[in-house]
């Protein structure tokens, strides 16, 4: 917030917005997600006052994920998909992947597996991650063993775990490799292997 109202004595607008997006995203991983929401809304409300479509986006982008995150997913899909088409549209590669692997994420956790898996194989065959997007790599892979599990589809499920374990190695991201151990918990769970499933637990 010192920040931010050093930016407003400065008249520096985009230095507002993204402080603004920072403070916004300190309230969204502390779960507190109305306050958040009222940050994230701030933020596209900046990028239509300053023309700036990568601001608009961010803020679409970060106001859907609120959405997400207290179940109203049929909002945050319209805001993805909204978010997804500006980004496309615009030329920003980073941002068009975020919105529309959050929009197979929303189709995921609304239980429509199959349409969530099929953004996903989008993603891994049309996007390269590895290059352009290299930090949602494990995000990708931990979501499409999540999908291939509830699937039951448990060959598929542990050939993504695995390659989630690579992708994590390259580019280590700690909620991330909570999810692939608690998906490895998850799939020996199904495969009655109890002593492994306890001990991936434990991890």
């Amino acid at each position: 917030m010192d920040a931010f109202y050093s930016f407003v004595e400065l008249e520096d607008s985009l230095k507002q917005a993204n402080t603004i997006r920072h403070i916004g995203n300190v309230y969204f991983y502390l779960d507190q997600f109305e306050p958040a929401q009222y940050f994230f809304t701030l933020v596209s409300d900046y990028g239509k006052a300053l023309d700036d479509t990568s601001l608009i986006i961010s803020g679409l982008n970060s106001t859907a994920a609120v959405y997400g995150n207290t179940s109203r997913m049929d909002s945050a899909l319209i805001l993805f998909k909204e978010a997804h088409a500006l980004a496309r549209e615009y030329g920003s590669l980073q941002q068009e992947i975020l919105a529309y692997y959050n929009m197979g994420d929303v189709h995921l956790f609304s239980g429509r597996r199959t349409q969530a898996l099929e953004v996903f194989h989008d993603l891994e065959n049309y996007y390269d991650l590895k290059k352009n997007s290299p930090k949602h790599l494990s995000n990708l892979y931990n979501s499409m063993t999540k999908a291939y599990l509830e699937k039951q589809v448990f060959v598929n499920a542990r050939a993504y775990s695995q390659k989630a374990h690579q992708a994590l190695m390259e580019n280590m991201r700690y909620t991330e490799y909570k999810e692939y151990y608690l998906n490895l918990y998850r799939i020996d769970s199904s495969e009655n292997q109890i002593e492994r499933a306890l001990e991936h637990y434990i991890r």
